[in-house]
């Protein structure tokens, strides 16, 4: 049997979002629900360099800016 006690823990919790290819900084649910975050690690050969760690936030303004004409869209309900 499993005993247990409650307690309280803090934890940090995201407030706002600063996009790195702007500098806006968003506080809005939405808007930052709608960041993308970029977490890659450079490969062997890669021109970043072997191991070496790649981060980013982009808002979804700079996302389409950037990438739109790249960017393969789909509606979830197409999906289906």
């Amino acid at each position: 049997m499993k005993h247990t006690t409650r307690v309280t823990v803090e934890q940090d919790t995201v407030t706002a979002i600063t996009c790195d290819a702007c500098g806006q900084r968003y506080d809005d649910v939405l808007e930052m629900q709608a960041f993308v975050h970029i977490v890659k690690t450079g490969g062997y050969g890669s021109i970043f360099g072997d191991g070496t760690a790649l981060e980013c936030d982009l808002c979804q303004h700079c996302l389409q800016a950037r990438l739109g004409d790249a960017l393969r869209l789909e509606k979830l309900s197409d999906r289906l």
